[in-house]
Protein backbone atom coordinates (compact mmCIF):
# COMPACT_ATOMS: atom_id res chain seq x y z
CA UNK A 1 0.00 0.00 0.00
CA UNK A 2 1.08 3.39 -1.42
CA UNK A 3 2.03 6.18 1.83
CA UNK A 4 -0.39 9.20 1.96
CA UNK A 5 2.66 11.14 0.52
CA UNK A 6 3.61 9.08 -2.60
CA UNK A 7 -0.09 9.27 -3.55
CA UNK A 8 -0.49 12.96 -3.12
CA UNK A 9 2.76 13.55 -5.07
CA UNK A 10 1.58 11.08 -7.89
CA UNK A 11 -1.89 12.95 -8.40
CA UNK A 12 0.12 16.39 -8.56
CA UNK A 13 2.30 14.44 -10.98
CA UNK A 14 -0.89 13.70 -12.63
CA UNK A 15 -2.62 15.90 -12.94
CA UNK A 16 -3.60 18.43 -15.68
CA UNK A 17 -3.94 21.71 -14.34
CA UNK A 18 -2.33 24.87 -15.58
CA UNK A 19 1.02 25.98 -14.35
CA UNK A 20 1.18 28.71 -11.40
CA UNK A 21 2.01 32.25 -12.44
CA UNK A 22 4.94 32.90 -9.85
CA UNK A 23 5.24 36.41 -9.16
CA UNK A 24 8.66 37.42 -9.47
CA UNK A 25 11.01 35.82 -7.30
CA UNK A 26 8.96 33.69 -5.59
CA UNK A 27 9.49 29.62 -5.64
CA UNK A 28 12.35 30.13 -7.60
CA UNK A 29 16.39 30.37 -7.49
CA UNK A 30 18.14 33.08 -8.89
CA UNK A 31 18.77 31.06 -12.28
CA UNK A 32 15.15 30.94 -12.29
CA UNK A 33 14.45 26.74 -11.64
CA UNK A 34 11.00 26.07 -9.57
CA UNK A 35 12.16 25.19 -5.94
CA UNK A 36 11.24 21.27 -5.46
CA UNK A 37 10.41 21.34 -1.95
CA UNK A 38 6.74 21.85 -1.78
CA UNK A 39 3.97 22.21 -4.15
CA UNK A 40 3.30 25.86 -3.48
CA UNK A 41 5.32 27.23 -7.45
CA UNK A 42 3.30 25.05 -8.90
CA UNK A 43 -0.32 25.15 -7.45
CA UNK A 44 -2.50 27.57 -6.00
CA UNK A 45 -4.19 26.83 -2.68
CA UNK A 46 -7.57 25.76 -4.62
CA UNK A 47 -6.38 23.10 -6.82
CA UNK A 48 -3.78 22.14 -3.88
CA UNK A 49 -7.09 20.92 -1.35
CA UNK A 50 -8.69 19.67 -3.90
CA UNK A 51 -6.23 17.29 -4.84
CA UNK A 52 -4.93 16.65 -1.37
CA UNK A 53 -8.51 15.91 -0.32
CA UNK A 54 -8.84 13.43 -2.97
CA UNK A 55 -5.41 11.37 -2.55
CA UNK A 56 -6.33 11.58 1.76
CA UNK A 57 -9.38 9.88 0.40
CA UNK A 58 -7.66 6.95 -1.60
CA UNK A 59 -4.92 6.21 0.86
CA UNK A 60 -7.56 6.41 3.44
CA UNK A 61 -9.88 3.45 1.68
CA UNK A 62 -6.29 1.46 2.13
CA UNK A 63 -5.06 1.74 5.06
CA UNK A 64 -8.10 1.75 7.19
CA UNK A 65 -11.05 0.26 5.15
CA UNK A 66 -14.61 0.32 6.16
CA UNK A 67 -14.01 3.38 8.24
CA UNK A 68 -15.38 6.77 7.19
CA UNK A 69 -12.56 10.04 6.56
CA UNK A 70 -14.35 13.36 6.99
CA UNK A 71 -13.68 15.69 3.88
CA UNK A 72 -10.34 17.90 4.74
CA UNK A 73 -10.87 20.99 6.39
CA UNK A 74 -8.83 23.82 4.78
CA UNK A 75 -6.52 26.05 6.27
CA UNK A 76 -7.67 29.76 6.41
CA UNK A 77 -4.37 30.83 5.02
CA UNK A 78 -3.11 28.37 2.38
CA UNK A 79 -0.02 30.70 1.80
CA UNK A 80 2.27 32.86 3.59
CA UNK A 81 1.21 30.87 7.03
CA UNK A 82 4.28 29.70 8.35
CA UNK A 83 5.00 30.86 11.55
CA UNK A 84 8.28 29.10 12.29
CA UNK A 85 10.91 29.16 9.28
CA UNK A 86 14.51 28.32 9.28
CA UNK A 87 17.29 28.27 6.67
CA UNK A 88 20.64 26.01 6.68
CA UNK A 89 23.90 28.26 6.54
CA UNK A 90 26.46 26.55 3.89
CA UNK A 91 29.47 27.46 3.50
CA UNK A 92 30.79 27.99 -0.23
CA UNK A 93 34.41 28.86 -0.05
CA UNK A 94 35.06 31.71 2.03
CA UNK A 95 31.69 33.07 2.36
CA UNK A 96 28.84 31.85 3.73
CA UNK A 97 25.70 31.72 2.25
CA UNK A 98 21.54 30.77 3.51
CA UNK A 99 19.62 28.59 2.12
CA UNK A 100 16.85 25.69 2.25
CA UNK A 101 18.64 21.70 2.07
CA UNK A 102 18.21 20.45 -1.48
CA UNK A 103 16.89 16.56 -0.37
CA UNK A 104 18.50 15.40 -3.50
CA UNK A 105 21.72 17.00 -3.52
CA UNK A 106 24.59 14.10 -2.39
CA UNK A 107 25.18 14.57 1.41
CA UNK A 108 21.81 17.06 1.36
CA UNK A 109 24.97 19.83 1.40
CA UNK A 110 24.08 22.07 -1.66
CA UNK A 111 21.88 25.17 -1.06
CA UNK A 112 18.79 26.08 -2.34
CA UNK A 113 18.36 29.97 -2.55
CA UNK A 114 14.84 31.05 -2.72
CA UNK A 115 14.29 34.45 -2.42
CA UNK A 116 10.12 34.41 -1.54
CA UNK A 117 9.01 31.19 -0.65
CA UNK A 118 5.10 31.19 -0.53
CA UNK A 119 4.42 29.21 2.34
CA UNK A 120 6.39 31.38 4.74
CA UNK A 121 5.43 35.07 5.33
CA UNK A 122 6.69 38.19 3.69
CA UNK A 123 8.51 39.50 6.50
CA UNK A 124 10.47 36.00 7.05
CA UNK A 125 11.57 36.45 3.57
CA UNK A 126 12.99 39.70 3.35
CA UNK A 127 14.87 39.08 6.61
CA UNK A 128 16.89 36.14 5.36
CA UNK A 129 18.01 38.50 2.37
CA UNK A 130 19.14 41.26 4.82
CA UNK A 131 21.42 38.42 7.33
CA UNK A 132 22.67 36.66 3.91
CA UNK A 133 23.69 40.04 2.25
CA UNK A 134 25.26 41.14 5.69
CA UNK A 135 26.84 37.11 6.06
CA UNK A 136 29.40 38.44 3.42
CA UNK A 137 30.86 41.49 5.31
CA UNK A 138 33.99 41.24 7.05
CA UNK A 139 32.32 42.23 10.30
CA UNK A 140 30.57 38.62 10.14
CA UNK A 141 33.49 36.06 9.61
CA UNK A 142 33.43 35.58 13.46
CA UNK A 143 30.16 33.84 12.61
CA UNK A 144 30.77 31.88 9.61
CA UNK A 145 33.06 29.08 10.99
CA UNK A 146 29.89 28.16 13.99
CA UNK A 147 26.74 29.42 12.32
CA UNK A 148 24.13 26.42 11.66
CA UNK A 149 21.02 27.85 11.25
CA UNK A 150 19.18 31.20 10.91
CA UNK A 151 15.60 30.74 12.88
CA UNK A 152 12.59 33.24 12.84
CA UNK A 153 9.41 32.48 15.06
CA UNK A 154 6.83 34.69 15.11
CA UNK A 155 4.28 36.50 12.68
CA UNK A 156 3.66 39.52 10.92
CA UNK A 157 2.75 41.28 14.38
CA UNK A 158 5.98 40.55 15.76
CA UNK A 159 8.97 37.80 15.51
CA UNK A 160 12.09 36.56 17.00
CA UNK A 161 15.56 35.94 15.16
CA UNK A 162 17.82 33.21 16.38
CA UNK A 163 21.03 32.48 15.37
CA UNK A 164 22.05 28.64 15.87
CA UNK A 165 25.67 28.21 16.17
CA UNK A 166 27.73 25.34 17.12
CA UNK A 167 29.55 27.59 20.00
CA UNK A 168 30.12 31.17 21.77
CA UNK A 169 32.86 33.24 22.18
CA UNK A 170 33.50 36.92 22.55
CA UNK A 171 33.83 37.71 18.96
CA UNK A 172 30.93 35.48 18.05
CA UNK A 173 28.93 37.33 20.62
CA UNK A 174 30.04 40.68 19.58
CA UNK A 175 29.44 39.77 15.72
CA UNK A 176 26.23 38.96 16.88
CA UNK A 177 25.30 41.37 18.70
CA UNK A 178 26.25 44.06 15.23
CA UNK A 179 23.49 41.64 13.34
CA UNK A 180 20.80 41.86 15.75
CA UNK A 181 21.35 46.34 15.71
CA UNK A 182 21.37 45.91 11.82
CA UNK A 183 18.36 43.49 11.83
CA UNK A 184 16.41 45.66 13.89
CA UNK A 185 16.95 48.89 12.48
CA UNK A 186 15.79 46.87 9.10
CA UNK A 187 12.86 45.46 10.84
CA UNK A 188 11.36 47.12 14.03
CA UNK A 189 8.77 44.40 14.02
CA UNK A 190 12.31 42.44 15.27
CA UNK A 191 11.28 42.15 19.50
CA UNK A 192 14.03 39.80 19.98
CA UNK A 193 17.25 38.69 18.70
CA UNK A 194 19.08 35.28 20.55
CA UNK A 195 22.10 33.01 19.80
CA UNK A 196 21.52 29.02 20.39
CA UNK A 197 24.64 27.22 21.46
CA UNK A 198 23.39 24.07 19.56
CA UNK A 199 26.30 20.81 20.37
CA UNK A 200 24.41 18.19 18.15
CA UNK A 201 26.33 19.54 15.19
CA UNK A 202 23.18 21.36 13.70
CA UNK A 203 21.06 18.09 12.94
CA UNK A 204 18.31 19.80 14.72
CA UNK A 205 17.65 23.39 14.18
CA UNK A 206 16.55 24.21 17.50
CA UNK A 207 17.77 20.78 18.88
CA UNK A 208 18.38 18.96 22.26
CA UNK A 209 21.26 18.09 23.64
CA UNK A 210 22.17 14.29 24.40
CA UNK A 211 20.50 14.70 27.72
CA UNK A 212 17.37 15.77 26.51
CA UNK A 213 17.76 19.27 27.92
CA UNK A 214 17.78 22.42 25.18
CA UNK A 215 21.05 24.55 24.16
CA UNK A 216 21.85 27.04 26.05
CA UNK A 217 20.00 30.56 25.01
CA UNK A 218 22.03 33.77 25.15
CA UNK A 219 19.42 36.89 24.51
CA UNK A 220 21.56 39.67 22.34
CA UNK A 221 18.46 42.04 22.49
CA UNK A 222 15.07 42.02 23.43
CA UNK A 223 12.16 39.76 24.96
CA UNK A 224 12.29 36.10 24.29
CA UNK A 225 8.30 35.13 24.29
CA UNK A 226 5.96 34.78 21.61
CA UNK A 227 1.66 35.26 21.60
CA UNK A 228 -1.46 34.38 20.16
CA UNK A 229 -4.89 35.01 20.81
CA UNK A 230 -7.16 31.99 20.46
CA UNK A 231 -10.42 30.47 21.88
CA UNK A 232 -11.22 34.17 23.33
CA UNK A 233 -7.31 33.96 25.57
CA UNK A 234 -3.95 35.26 24.77
CA UNK A 235 -0.91 32.75 25.07
CA UNK A 236 2.18 33.98 25.52
CA UNK A 237 4.93 31.40 25.22
CA UNK A 238 8.54 30.94 25.13
CA UNK A 239 10.67 31.11 21.96
CA UNK A 240 12.41 27.44 22.85
CA UNK A 241 8.81 25.91 23.62
CA UNK A 242 6.78 23.96 20.88
CA UNK A 243 4.18 25.49 18.50
CA UNK A 244 1.86 25.00 15.86
CA UNK A 245 3.58 26.81 12.89
CA UNK A 246 0.41 27.12 11.33
CA UNK A 247 -1.63 29.87 13.74
CA UNK A 248 -4.25 30.50 11.09
CA UNK A 249 -5.60 26.70 11.94
CA UNK A 250 -5.87 27.27 15.80
CA UNK A 251 -9.68 28.22 16.28
CA UNK A 252 -10.74 25.94 13.74
CA UNK A 253 -8.00 23.08 15.52
CA UNK A 254 -9.38 23.89 18.76
CA UNK A 255 -12.90 24.51 18.01
CA UNK A 256 -12.57 20.89 16.07
CA UNK A 257 -11.34 18.87 18.91
CA UNK A 258 -13.89 20.89 21.57
CA UNK A 259 -16.56 19.25 19.46
CA UNK A 260 -15.04 15.79 18.64
CA UNK A 261 -15.09 15.32 22.71
CA UNK A 262 -18.80 16.43 22.70
CA UNK A 263 -17.88 19.72 25.16
CA UNK A 264 -19.01 20.90 27.92
CA UNK A 265 -18.68 17.61 29.93
CA UNK A 266 -19.33 17.67 34.15
CA UNK A 267 -15.95 15.90 34.93
CA UNK A 268 -11.86 16.28 33.80
CA UNK A 269 -10.35 17.09 30.58
CA UNK A 270 -6.70 15.64 30.59
CA UNK A 271 -4.27 17.51 27.91
CA UNK A 272 -1.76 14.65 27.26
CA UNK A 273 1.32 16.07 25.93
CA UNK A 274 -0.32 19.34 26.44
CA UNK A 275 2.94 21.95 25.49
CA UNK A 276 2.06 25.49 26.64
CA UNK A 277 -1.38 24.52 27.38
CA UNK A 278 -3.44 25.42 24.50
CA UNK A 279 -6.29 22.81 24.17
CA UNK A 280 -6.58 22.43 28.00
CA UNK A 281 -6.88 26.78 28.24
CA UNK A 282 -8.47 27.15 25.49
CA UNK A 283 -11.22 24.30 26.62
CA UNK A 284 -11.37 25.27 30.52
CA UNK A 285 -14.51 27.18 30.68
CA UNK A 286 -15.54 23.60 29.32
CA UNK A 287 -14.90 21.32 31.97
CA UNK A 288 -15.38 21.13 35.73
CA UNK A 289 -11.31 20.75 35.99
CA UNK A 290 -8.32 20.45 33.56
CA UNK A 291 -5.08 18.82 34.46
CA UNK A 292 -2.44 18.95 31.70
CA UNK A 293 1.07 16.80 31.12
CA UNK A 294 4.29 17.18 28.98
CA UNK A 295 8.09 16.46 29.40
CA UNK A 296 9.38 19.75 28.54
CA UNK A 297 9.92 22.35 31.54
CA UNK A 298 10.24 25.14 29.10
CA UNK A 299 6.31 24.58 28.00
CA UNK A 300 4.60 23.21 31.65
CA UNK A 301 5.90 26.36 33.30
CA UNK A 302 4.79 28.96 30.47
CA UNK A 303 0.97 26.63 30.76
CA UNK A 304 0.95 27.45 34.30
CA UNK A 305 1.86 31.05 33.51
CA UNK A 306 -0.59 31.32 31.57
CA UNK A 307 -2.76 29.96 33.64
CA UNK A 308 -2.51 31.68 36.41
CA UNK A 309 -2.47 34.91 34.18
CA UNK A 310 -6.20 34.60 32.86
CA UNK A 311 -6.99 33.35 36.40
CA UNK A 312 -7.83 30.06 35.50
CA UNK A 313 -8.78 28.67 39.44
CA UNK A 314 -9.37 24.61 38.00
CA UNK A 315 -6.58 24.04 35.28
CA UNK A 316 -3.40 22.27 37.00
CA UNK A 317 -0.20 21.25 34.59
CA UNK A 318 2.26 18.61 35.70
CA UNK A 319 5.87 18.30 34.07
CA UNK A 320 6.01 14.11 33.58
CA UNK A 321 7.48 11.77 31.28
CA UNK A 322 3.98 10.16 30.12
CA UNK A 323 4.61 6.17 30.80
CA UNK A 324 2.55 3.67 31.92
CA UNK A 325 3.35 4.22 35.24
CA UNK A 326 3.00 7.95 35.16
CA UNK A 327 -0.23 8.17 33.17
CA UNK A 328 -1.30 5.36 35.66
CA UNK A 329 -0.88 7.40 38.71
CA UNK A 330 -2.62 10.24 36.66
CA UNK A 331 -5.68 8.89 36.16
CA UNK A 332 -6.20 7.03 39.05
CA UNK A 333 -9.68 8.19 39.35
CA UNK A 334 -10.73 9.23 36.15
CA UNK A 335 -13.97 7.87 34.69
CA UNK A 336 -16.66 7.90 31.94
CA UNK A 337 -17.74 11.87 32.38
CA UNK A 338 -14.21 12.37 32.20
CA UNK A 339 -12.29 13.19 28.43
CA UNK A 340 -8.93 13.25 27.21
CA UNK A 341 -7.19 14.83 24.27
CA UNK A 342 -3.41 13.30 23.21
CA UNK A 343 -0.89 15.38 20.62
CA UNK A 344 1.94 13.32 21.20
CA UNK A 345 4.70 14.23 18.94
CA UNK A 346 5.41 12.39 15.43
CA UNK A 347 6.82 9.31 16.76
CA UNK A 348 3.11 8.82 18.41
CA UNK A 349 2.25 7.35 21.65
CA UNK A 350 5.05 5.65 24.14
CA UNK A 351 4.49 1.90 24.91
CA UNK A 352 1.38 1.69 27.15
CA UNK A 353 0.09 5.01 26.99
CA UNK A 354 -3.11 4.05 24.63
CA UNK A 355 -3.90 1.11 26.99
CA UNK A 356 -3.92 2.96 30.53
CA UNK A 357 -6.27 5.65 28.68
CA UNK A 358 -8.29 2.99 27.16
CA UNK A 359 -8.34 0.94 30.70
CA UNK A 360 -10.13 3.89 32.72
CA UNK A 361 -13.17 3.95 30.30
CA UNK A 362 -13.09 7.37 29.65
CA UNK A 363 -16.53 7.90 27.31
CA UNK A 364 -14.36 10.00 24.26
CA UNK A 365 -10.71 10.23 23.39
CA UNK A 366 -8.98 12.56 20.83
CA UNK A 367 -5.68 11.72 19.22
CA UNK A 368 -4.54 13.43 16.88
CA UNK A 369 -2.05 12.25 14.85
CA UNK A 370 0.73 15.04 12.79
CA UNK A 371 2.44 11.65 11.77
CA UNK A 372 -0.73 9.63 9.61
CA UNK A 373 2.10 7.00 8.37
CA UNK A 374 1.35 5.23 12.23
CA UNK A 375 -2.36 6.19 12.03
CA UNK A 376 -3.47 2.58 11.33
CA UNK A 377 -1.06 0.92 13.94
CA UNK A 378 -2.51 3.04 16.35
CA UNK A 379 -5.79 2.66 15.92
CA UNK A 380 -5.32 -1.18 16.07
CA UNK A 381 -4.17 -0.53 19.13
CA UNK A 382 -7.26 1.36 20.34
CA UNK A 383 -9.10 -1.47 18.90
CA UNK A 384 -7.32 -3.77 20.86
CA UNK A 385 -8.23 -2.03 23.47
CA UNK A 386 -12.13 -1.70 23.80
CA UNK A 387 -12.23 1.56 21.29
CA UNK A 388 -13.76 2.08 18.42
CA UNK A 389 -12.96 5.11 15.80
CA UNK A 390 -15.93 6.91 15.83
CA UNK A 391 -15.09 9.86 13.53
CA UNK A 392 -11.83 11.03 11.71
CA UNK A 393 -11.24 14.89 10.46
CA UNK A 394 -8.60 15.68 8.38
CA UNK A 395 -6.76 18.96 9.03
CA UNK A 396 -4.85 21.26 6.43
CA UNK A 397 -2.18 22.47 8.81
CA UNK A 398 0.76 22.16 6.22
CA UNK A 399 -0.48 24.06 3.20
CA UNK A 400 1.97 23.22 0.08
CA UNK A 401 3.60 20.10 1.76
CA UNK A 402 3.12 16.41 2.03
CA UNK A 403 2.14 16.23 5.59
CA UNK A 404 -1.77 16.15 7.03
CA UNK A 405 -3.25 16.53 10.58
CA UNK A 406 -5.96 14.06 11.48
CA UNK A 407 -8.16 14.16 14.50
CA UNK A 408 -9.56 10.76 15.64
CA UNK A 409 -12.20 10.70 18.09
CA UNK A 410 -12.37 6.77 20.10
CA UNK A 411 -15.42 6.05 22.21
CA UNK A 412 -15.35 2.63 24.28
CA UNK A 413 -17.25 0.11 22.59
CA UNK A 414 -20.80 -0.66 23.61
Amino acid sequence: MKRFEELFTDAVRNHRHPRRTLPEGECQTRPGSVCPLCFAGILDYEQERSLRNHALQEWWRGALPGKRLEPLVPSPEGRYYRSVTKRKAFRQGRSVVLGLINPDAEHGDYAIQIPRCAIEPLSHNALYEHIGSWLARPVATPLHDVLQYVVIKGDERDRIVVLNVSATDAGIVRAGNTLSKSVTAFDPKVKGFFLYEDETGGRYYLGMQGSGAPGRLQRLFGAETLSHKTAGKRFVYPLLAFSQINQSMLETLVSTVSELLGLPCAGTLFDLYCGYGLFGIALADRAKRVAGVDVAPVSIEAAQRIAQHLHLKNVRFHRNNLTTDSLAQLLERSGPEDRVILDPPRGGTAEGVIEVVAGRHIARVVHLFCNIDILAQEVGRWEKAGYRLERAVPLDMFPGTTTVEIAGLFMREG
